[in-house]
């Protein structure tokens, strides 16, 4: 996928490589854009003072997105346009970042907030934060399924440090 990133409007635009599907995240909604052109926005549905951030494709067909917003979140967005955001599971001082469609079928998450974590949201919203094995310092940063060749897949998190 690439990204385009404008910082003015601070819009996330994620293009699928056959230009089939577009996804933006806007900072106050999330919008769909059929093959063809057209651009339909959404808000309802998202969390009051949302931030919508990381999106990808999941399993069952709806884009799923961060939300680093006023209430964290991680959401999904149906191609009609319904939003539903989940927060229960998520640790104190959340901040979602990147997310990925696991082999699983359930979408995977980095957690930059006071605990670092890499998450995991079930289809129906159960969300299961993990932080033991990551190194002291560490910040989950991006997040990718990565094949494994005939030993399946692994989800493969980017670290980074920065000063904040």
């Amino acid at each position: 996928m690439s990204r385009i990133y404008d910082r003015a409007c601070r819009a996330r635009v994620k293009v699928s490589l056959a230009g089939l599907v577009v996804a933006m995240l806007l900072s106050t909604a999330a919008a769909y854009a059929a093959p063809l052109g057209s651009v339909t926005e959404f808000s309802a549905g998202l969390n009051s003072g949302a931030e919508p951030f990381g999106i990808a494709l999941g399993a069952n067909g709806n884009m799923w997105f961060t939300d680093n917003g006023t209430t964290p979140a991680v959401g999904e967005i149906t191609p009609s346009g319904t939003i539903t955001e989940f927060s229960t599971g998520l640790n104190s001082g959340a901040f979602p970042f990147g997310i990925a469609l696991g082999a699983n079928g359930n979408m995977w998450f980095t957690d930059l907030g006071a605990t670092k974590a890499v998450g995991e949201i079930t289809p129906s919203g159960t969300i299961t934060e993990f932080s033991t094995g990551l190194n002291s310092g560490a910040e989950p940063f991006g997040i990718a399924l990565v094949p494994m060749g005939t030993c399946g897949s692994q989800i493969m998190v980017l670290r980074r440090r920065w000063e904040r």
